[in-house]
């Protein structure tokens, strides 16, 4: 079965997270001032191109193209991926790169939406300007944030979210050092074959995802065990092998020696890189938009793993360092980090400059958070002698099935409608003749009862009569009974109205579960068992660089196909 997507950008700005993402989008020149590249000109990929070219030290190439081609090759990767570093090794090529940290079975679907968005800017920009453009995912397995990574959403009677038994593992884990029992993964994909029968998950999706455990556990080399940061890399892997994803995992301890030059760095100066991204804040603050990142002037910008757990580096007064209940001199902490590199994560802020340090990035592919963090880092980038790459806004998408489509039809609901909150598109779609008529009713109750009321009042004055506060308890007793007629009103119209309303919840339950973004929510395995894993050729397909927006993606089943078979 062939499947029809049609598409349409909505600007509404429920759809973009925040009014700095929106403005981004669809008023780049307000934030000019906080950007080096207006993401949306060729010449502005040109310009950074050149910049690489001049300042990119590729020396450090072959370097980096064996850290990738040991971490990919460790994961298995496909032909694709393994040509695509050969090439980054070759003089003048640049990257395409995004990120995420790893997710259970890849998390929300904006991650597969992000690594889209990188496979097809790459060949874009190569296609425009002739440099070879490597498309590069960084699993940002450093982080340690569990509850983030440990379940899934997905849709059945209603929305249900899935989680795996991570009960072994230890508050503050890093992500790279998470190892769970075959098994618990087993589970999931038990649970979401008994929720998900349309399709039968013990079929083609099933089988996608119980072989990639599978070949998690070989490659950790733990019997019994898979690592969710592998696995996450395994399934990007495999789900786009078509256009060769390259891995790059912070984990990998020869990374983390390419960019210890960053900690000295931190050291000596975290005080002008907090002002900076302070001052920063206020100007965004100042031009109506908000602060993302608000620095802790107390720690440094890396961590410390002890155990497996990420350890703040407290800064203590007269210049000396405390982390793991252990204190050190600037010095014994360059010298602890040297001898065990991989003890080492980055934080927010230096982070992405390892990553333009390390890699000859073009441009970085980001969701709302951090274009919202970029706007804030220009000084920093500067300070350290650092150009940052351009800035794309990763591709943002609701699916809409096609029932869901034939309930928003039938409900008369429009793009303007789903800008609101459930309870607001509620009276807007039951609002017909016999509710206007019933609003006109209660307002000339309303209007007579505060006509009569006045008419009396005045009459008893001119007696000269006070009645004290009487007639003030009168109006607020009657306004409330009136109110109250309101909404029996309201509530009798919504019973005749169920059918209706069944078909709000439902679209509300597939567009915003839980009143969340649906691609925050749901994981694209969903989709990709209704439909066939396939349809991701479908959604790579639809993406188009340089066109802004979220995307309203309608699904639609070929009929005539079924019936051709």
């Amino acid at each position: 079965m062939t499947h029809i997507f049609n598409t349409e950008i909505t600007t509404e700005s429920r759809f973009y997270y925040n009014r700095l993402f929106h403005d981004y989008i669809f008023n780049f020149p307000a934030l000019n001032d906080f950007f080096p590249y207006d993401y949306r000109q060729l010449t502005a990929y040109r310009q950074r191109i050149e910049n690489i070219r001049k300042n990119y030290d590729n020396r450090v190439r072959q370097d980096v193209a064996d850290i990738l081609e040991d971490t990919n090759s460790t994961l298995g990767a496909g032909k694709k991926t393994m040509e695509n570093i050969k090439n980054l090794s070759k003089k003048d090529s640049v990257i395409v790169i995004g990120g995420q940290q790893p997710g259970l079975f890849t998390g929300s679907s904006f991650i597969i939406y992000k690594v889209i968005t990188v496979l097809k800017l790459s060949r874009y920009i190569q296609g425009k300007t002739g440099v070879r453009v490597i498309p590069c995912f960084w699993n940002a397995s450093d982080d340690s944030s569990l509850e983030q990574a440990d379940s899934l959403g997905i849709l059945t009677n209603g929305y249900r979210r899935l989680n795996i038994d991570t009960s072994g593992v230890a508050n503050g884990t890093r992500l790279s050092n998470v190892y769970l029992p075959v098994s618990h993964y087993r589970e999931v994909i038990k649970e979401m074959s008994s929720l998900l029968p349309e399709a039968g998950l013990e079929n083609e999706v099933g089988n996608f995802l119980g072989n990639a455990v599978s070949e998690s556990e070989d490659m950790e080399g733990r019997k019994g065990y898979a690592g969710l940061a592998g696995l996450f890399s395994t399934i990007i892997l495999r789900l786009f092998s078509l256009w060769g994803p390259v891995i790059i995992d912070p984990s990998h301890h020869r990374l983390k020696k390419a960019g210890a030059g960053l900690l000295k760095w931190d050291i000596e100066n975290y005080k002008v890189i907090n002002e900076l991204i302070t001052d920063k804040g206020r100007k965004l603050e100042k031009a109506g938009y908000h602060a993302q990142i608000t620095p802790n002037r107390d720690v440094l910008d890396f961590f410390i793993n002890k155990d497996n757990i990420r350890e703040k580096i407290n800064i203590l007064p007269g210049g000396s360092f405390e982390t793991g209940g252990k204190e050190y001199t600037g010095e014994g902490l360059l010298a602890a980090t040297d001898k065990h590199p991989s003890s080492v994560s980055w934080n927010v802020v230096l982070r992405p400059i390892v990553q333009d340090t390390v890699f000859p990035v073009a441009a970085a592919v980001c969701g709302p958070g951090e274009v919202s963090y970029f706007a804030q880092l220009g000084e920093v980038y500067s300070h350290r002698g650092v150009s940052m790459p351009v800035i794309y806004p990763r591709f943002s998408a609701t699916i809409i099935e096609d029932r869901i489509a034939g309930l928003i039809k039938r409900a008369g609901i429009t793009e303007k409608h789903l800008s609101l909150k459930k309870e607001d598109i509620v009276k807007a779609v039951l609002k017909s003749d016999e509710t206007e008529s019933m609003e006109n009713l209660i307002k000339e109750l309303d209007d007579s009862i505060a006509k009569n009321l006045r008419d009396t009042e005045n009459r008893i004055r001119d007696n000269k009569i006070d009645p004290g506060s009487a007639f003030d308890r009168i109006r607020r007793n009657v306004a409330n009974e009136v109110k109250v007629l309101s909404k029996k009103l309201f509530s009798a119209l919504k019973k005749q109205n169920q059918s209706a309303l069944n078909s709000i919840d439902r679209i509300y339950m597939n567009l915003f579960p839980q009143t969340d973004m649906q691609e925050r929510a749901v994981n694209i395995f969903y989709y990709l068992n209704k439909y066939g894993i396939k349809i991701i050729e479908d959604l790579y397909r639809v993406f188009r660089p340089l066109k802004y927006g979220h995307m309203f993606i309608y699904i639609k089943e070929d009929k005539k196909d079924e019936k051709r078979k």
